[in-house]
């Protein structure tokens, strides 16, 4: 470009024609930065992010629950709104769909918020499932600087793994953390969908439906296909334990795929980086470096996440190998933030950054930190808008309601409210209680779980199905974020058992709600329980 230029000079001096040369209109430059505009509608929360690793739950009661189909189709639109809000808010700050982001993850039955890690001074997208159905938590950094997901799908069986990672994740500024929730061993049932073989982790030997690395129907899974299809150069590792018994190797790694021996295997090259790293560099073993299994022969062959990512095909062994996935197994010693023994985690990290020295992203060739602290923001309300949730509905009367100090058989309920200028009805007491006919000028009175930031108190709601409106004015102590208790027509004349039976009669999950609803929708004033006659009048979902 410079050697034309200077030809194109030179011609015109020779012609002595004199010409004015326009230069190219400079590129805008928002002054917005990614953290600072937009973003900022969704929640915040900080802490130190190594401790709330630390002390995230891990259930292992059996409440497990694999994704339906509309689970899965909600969180891949979830994901859809994310990326494409990370995408708009790193090009301006002040664009990027936040608010949408929010009411996606509802439906989806996730929390999203912004998570402020108070150590490094850096914002995170951080996800976890509000249900009680133990889906997965993730951390992801939308200003990465290496092209890096790390994965810890058996905390706590595989202990320290989670921390390892989010040590790893720090020190490598990487795209994304993905950790599971539920014990691997939770779940009764045996799982039948990828991967039905058998395994020592857990006490019967059967590898259960929450075991998130051997199965499919997962949101950890379904982050990990985003990430993989999403970006062909994205590099995974994912993190294992096992015990430091006698004879054992301190680490072993794996490319998930089914190879014995391959030279060009991802997993040599991470090895042999890793034996530079430690005291004992014979104590670590690729599984594809020579003929025979190392001790323990823990080597991927079976991963969901790593087969997938080989040649697209998460339940069928592969001998595929797309050096993109790295399965490492570690004792103790590697996963530690002790290196008095001559290795730690800092180790694999280091080998890491050797393995993979060309996957920067986001200016990582030049700074590959996670970058200056930013400011903490305050948070920014999304404007009012009709959006629509799916959530369990059940049914609370008279006999079941109590007044906040357990004394059952009451109407009392917990706010006194105001709806379109009109003081919601109360007692002789002053005591606010349930009402409502399912208009839009008289709503029913609903019960939602305390803290829910989508159905504070003073939310109006509609339900589609029953053709009625709700209004939030009641607390429930049972439900969750997606669950709501709608007040059912009942007085102290009747019959507590036909009171339930019609409330069982009428509970559905889930259902469509609409959050924010306008006038005007259509309206079916029947009750649900017909005080006078003392039955329950027929359902009408």
């Amino acid at each position: 470009m410079i050697q034309g230029m200077g030809f194109y000079l030179r011609l015109l001096l020779v012609s002595t024609i004199f010409v004015t040369v326009l230069a190219p209109s400079p590129k805008p430059v928002f002054t917005t930065l990614w953290h600072a505009g937009n973003f900022r509608y969704l929640d915040a929360e900080s802490g130190q992010l190594l401790t709330d690793v630390g002390n995230l739950a891990h259930p292992a009661q059996g409440g497990y629950g694999r994704l339906s189909s509309t689970r899965t189709d909600k969180f891949n639109l979830l994901l859809n709104a994310l990326f494409q809000a990370i995408s708009d808010s790193l090009v301006d700050g002040n664009t990027g769909d936040w608010c949408d982001v929010k009411v996606k993850a509802a439906n989806a039955g996730y929390d999203l918020i912004r998570y402020y890690d108070t150590d490094s001074g850096r914002w995170f997208v951080h996800g976890r499932d509000r249900t009680s159905f133990g889906q997965s938590y993730f951390y992801i950094n939308p200003f990465a600087k290496r092209n890096l997901v790390i994965e810890v799908p058996h905390e706590p069986y595989d202990s320290g793994t989670a921390v390892q990672g989010a040590r790893i994740f720090k020190d490598l500024a990487a795209r994304a953390l993905i950790i599971n929730k539920e014990d691997r061993c939770s779940d009764p049932d045996t799982a039948t969908q990828c991967n039905p073989g058998s395994s020592s982790a857990c006490a019967d030997g059967r590898i259960r439906e929450s075991d998130v690395a051997h199965n499919t129907d997962n949101t950890f899974h379904l982050l990990h296909v985003r990430f993989s299809d999403m970006d062909a150069g994205t590099k995974f590792i994912q993190l294992h334990g096992f015990r430091a018994d006698p004879g054992r190797q301190n680490a072993v790694v794996g490319d998930s795929s089914t190879n014995d021996v391959s030279s060009a295997s991802i997993s040599n090259l991470f090895v042999s980086y890793l034996r530079g790293q430690i005291w004992s560099p014979s104590s670590v073993s690729s599984c594809q470096e020579s003929a025979g299994d190392p001790n323990p022969a823990f080597c991927g062959q079976s991963n969901a996440q790593g087969r997938y990512t080989n040649d697209g095909a998460a339940c069928t062994f592969t001998s595929t190998s797309s050096g993109r996935f790295l399965y490492v197994e570690q004792a103790p010693s590697l996963r530690d933030n002790d290196d008095s023994d001559g290795m730690w985690w800092k180790d694999v990290s280091d080998a890491l950054k050797l393995t993979w020295n060309n996957i920067y992203m986001n200016n990582g060739a030049t700074d590959d930190t996670l970058g200056a602290r930013q400011t903490q923001y305050g948070t920014l309300s999304c404007p009012t808008q009709t959006t629509t949730m799916s959530v369990k509905v059940t049914f609370y009367s008279f006999p079941d309601n109590d007044d906040g100090f357990g004394n059952f058989g009451t109407n009392v309920i917990a706010d006194h409210l105001v709806w379109q200028g009109q003081a919601r009805p109360t007692n002789s007491q002053g005591d606010p209680i349930a009402s409502g006919t399912g208009t839009f000028g008289n709503p029913i009175t609903v019960a939602a779980a305390q803290g829910n930031s989508l159905l504070p108190s003073g939310t109006l709601v509609y339900v589609t199905g029953l053709k009625k409106y709700l209004l939030v004015e009641d607390s429930c102590g049972n439900c969750t974020s997606t669950w709501i208790d709608v007040w059912m027509e009942s007085n102290a004349g009747n019959d507590p058992t036909a009171v339930s039976q019609c409330e069982n009669n009428w509970t559905r999950d889930p259902k469509d709600i609409q959050i924010n609803p306008p006038s005007g929708l259509a309206v079916d004033t029947t009750p649900f329980f017909d005080t006078i006659r003392n039955q329950c009048n027929p359902v009408t979902w």
